[in-house]
């Protein structure tokens, strides 16, 4: 189902068109810049992927009616657009450039709710969640910890409750991992964060730096959000694990684009 598509102006410049046939905009309604051959072919191909969850195509007359209006409806709310990580990026970083903002990953201070630190302590929960991150967590080899769970809603609290706080060494850590991101990586971590629930924010870290692979991550994700594995799963159910592994696969492809300086990008040299 090809609902977004490129339109080619000059050699390696691209206009991406979206679902209504016009240049594609970002989350503000500002249109996307021209982008290269290979930015804008995985845009739309990610795009095409998450389509057919929202774009009906009619089966037989009777359904007709039925799908225009499923169409309509997801042209106006532009609701797959939140599914493509590669979308988001850009489109944050159109803002980006045009205030010239800075952006911060606050570690210290969410890391002490990271899962990958505080995993269940159960015996089948624990196990599940500790295998399902075995890259993650070694990663950081003997000073990998787990600690409590945390229930807390601040420092104060925490403090007040004696749970024990992530340690500084591990805090260093993924600081220095986040102080060696480009300004581009840095909002993909963001991106990654807010879109997996807050659950950690060490695995989207390892991800953007190259330290844990797509499966890695969602069987991270899965294993401590859900209890999951996702590799007990049938065919069925592992389609919803296997689209998010497209996603970052997708979402990976651009981010590659800033590393070979594609002149293309927005913030590329932020």
């Amino acid at each position: 189902m090809q609902i977004y598509t490129r339109k080619e102006l000059s050699e390696n410049s691209f206009e991406v068109l979206g679902a209504d046939g016009t240049v594609l905009k970002n989350h503000n309604d500002k249109p996307y810049p021209y982008l290269s051959e290979n930015i804008s072919r995985n845009l739309t191909e990610d795009l095409n992927e998450i389509a057919p969850k929202y774009y009906k195509v009619p089966n037989s007359e009777e359904e007709v009616e039925e799908a225009l209006f499923n169409n309509v409806l997801a042209r106006v709310t532009g609701e797959e657009l939140r599914q493509s990580f590669a979308y988001c990026l850009l489109s944050s970083l159109i803002e980006y450039q045009e205030s010239r903002l800075d952006v911060e990953i606050d570690v210290e201070m969410q890391i002490q709710w990271d899962r990958l630190f505080r995993m269940n302590n159960i015996p089948n929960g624990g196990e599940l969640e500790l295998n399902a991150n075995q890259k993650a967590s070694g990663f950081f080899e003997n000073n990998w910890q787990n600690f409590d769970l945390n229930y807390c809603q601040s420092f104060e609290e925490m403090e007040a409750n004696k749970v024990k706080f992530v340690s500084e060494e591990l805090v260093k850590t993924v600081r220095g991992l986040v102080d060696e991101l480009a300004f581009s990586h840095k909002i993909a971590v963001d991106i990654l964060y807010n879109f997996f629930d807050y659950f950690s924010i060490t695995i989207p870290v390892l991800w953007v730096s190259g330290k844990i692979n797509d499966e890695d991550f969602i069987a991270g994700y899965y294993a401590l959000n859900y209890g999951i594995d996702i590799y007990e799963l049938d065919e069925e159910a592992y389609e919803e694990p296997r689209f998010l592994m497209n996603r970052l696969l997708y979402f990976k492809t651009i981010l590659w684009g800033y590393l070979w300086k594609d002149e293309t990008l927005p913030c590329l040299n932020f």
